[in-house]
């Protein structure tokens, strides 16, 4: 029976595992019925189709990992049923990225082939060292008046998860070189599962653009929150643009297209000033990649057509874009520009005060002390570099942008041997991706994490940042290594 069950290997420690996965969904399903209530019926198809589910878990995490990054937006919306631990919290996409690691584990234990193994290049080592880094601040922060249990939450869902997911992306990839047409597809996905989170919310909020609005000034819209999202706008909408001009993906042109109506509406009603910048930037630098301008034309043209009906709404997006003029109609003033301005100042004083940094979560605590609304909650100091820089050292902040640095000279280098790297104009592409995660990074916040007020720690969609970022590592691996030999 275990010789049919695992391939002929009838090993005893992998049906010991089995059981133990089994009995761990059996436990997770059990907990997503008595959190989602109403929604009980999805625990009661996943135990349905747990055999199959333990199955793929075993023969092949690739599967897991695809329907992981397709559902994303949806899991990600999900987190915020969470089951707490004292201050340490349990989420449904921590449990899923926990399977996907130990599936992706047990796989490479029991297929090790040493000659497979590849060495780590200068994006992998300057990664670890990033870990490193960020390790050594924690334990540093332990001399600092913090919520400790808070502090490792976020290293395991900010640095943790991201740093092992982009080991499993590397892994999957070296074992199929046709995952990367796989992994695009997932991402097109996202835009559906996003769908399904917007249409929740807005039954909640309404579906004028007055209602939005308001919402988007008291809670946030988009997955609980509008920053998450645009982190994702930002990352995808490049990718979009490349699987609708790459004759690899004509078969799925009518999918992805309703990709892309789905990202852009979802884009423009999330009312984020630094998505709108971003999405400005990234259609700047596609006009650049000849292949696009067709799809830019008609874009342009529908959106210039749209806001002249709707022009009425015009002044509304600028009170919004520009921070807002508080009226009987509007009581809510958008006072964000001046505080976001405020916790930059506070996070630049930090890097001097605390090199080390103050751990994750721990610039609300140094804002209390410097800030000029100690009483005011921001969580974060809103700005990419500075994030990590006040949560994790000046050191830590640095290894990060080398290693940004190192993924564009690989993708350079990628580019210039297009005759031997399958999908090479990809590449062209995933540096647009960069630099729209980095300029929303800088403007918003790209933490690699979320913890904020009420919100449910998380690593928002900086998942698909590293899911690029293994990209351009295996392929520069593959290709780039074997070409500077010859």
């Amino acid at each position: 029976m275990w010789n049919r069950l695992f391939h002929g290997r009838g090993n005893s420690v992998l049906a010991t595992m089995t059981i133990s996965a089994v009995a761990l969904y059996v436990i997770a399903s059990i907990l997503i019925m008595k959190l989602l209530g109403a929604y009980s019926l999805l625990g009661i198809g996943a135990l349905i189709f747990l055999p199959l589910l333990v199955y793929l878990f075993f023969s092949d995490p690739s599967y897991l990992v695809l329907g992981y990054l397709a559902l994303l937006p949806l899991i990600q919306h999900l987190s915020a049923h969470e089951v707490h631990m004292g201050d340490f919290v349990i989420t449904p996409h921590m449990v899923i990225q926990l399977l996907i690691l130990v599936a992706t584990t047990n796989s490479f234990l029991f297929s090790y082939d040493s000659s497979t193994i590849r060495k780590l290049n200068n994006l992998d080592k300057t990664l670890l060292l990033f870990v490193l880094m960020t390790f050594f601040s924690l334990i540093f922060a332990y001399s600092l008046p913090v919520n400790h249990v808070k502090r490792w939450l976020l290293f395991y869902t900010g640095i943790f998860e991201n740093v092992t997911f982009y080991f499993v992306i590397v892994y999957i990839l070296s074992r199929k070189k046709d995952l990367m047409e796989r992994i695009l597809l997932a991402f097109v996905i996202t835009s559906f599962s996003s769908a399904v989170v917007a249409i929740q919310e807005l039954n909640e909020v309404g579906y004028s653009f007055i209602s939005i609005y308001l919402a988007r000034m008291r809670i946030g819209f988009g997955y609980h929150n509008t920053n998450l999202f645009g982190i994702h706008s930002s990352i995808l909408f490049p990718l979009i643009f490349y699987t609708l001009v790459s004759p690899k993906f004509r078969r799925y042109r009518i999918l992805v297209l309703f990709s892309f109506v789905i990202l852009t509406g979802l884009s423009v009603i999330c009312l984020n000033r630094g998505t709108f910048i971003v999405l400005i930037v990234e259609l700047f630098l596609l006009y650049f990649i000849r292949e696009n301008r067709r799809v830019i034309h008609w874009f342009l043209g529908f959106s210039i057509g749209i806001a002249v009906y709707f022009n009425h709404l015009i002044l509304f997006y600028l009170f919004r874009f520009f921070g807002g003029t508080a009226t009987a109609a509007s009581p809510y003033l958008d006072t964000s520009a001046l505080y976001r301005y405020e916790a930059w100042k506070v996070g630049l004083k930090l890097l001097y005060l605390y090199p080390f940094g103050v751990g994750g979560g721990g610039f609300q605590y140094a804002w209390q002390i410097y800030g000029p609304f100690p009483t005011l909650f921001l969580g974060t100091p809103h700005e990419l570099f500075l994030s990590i820089g006040v949560d994790y050292g000046v050191l830590s902040m640095l290894a990060f942008i080398v290693m940004l640095i190192f993924a564009f000279i690989y993708s350079e280098k990628l580019l210039k041997e297009s005759l031997l790297v399958p999908h090479s104009e990809l590449f062209k592409y995933i540096k647009v991706s960069i630099v729209g995660f980095i300029i929303y990074g800088m403007l918003t916040d790209g933490e690699l994490s979320h913890l904020s007020g009420s919100i449910t720690p998380n690593n928002g969609y900086t998942l698909l940042l590293f899911t690029l970022l293994a990209m351009i590592s295996t392929y520069a691996s593959n290709y780039v290594r074997k070409t500077t030999k010859a």
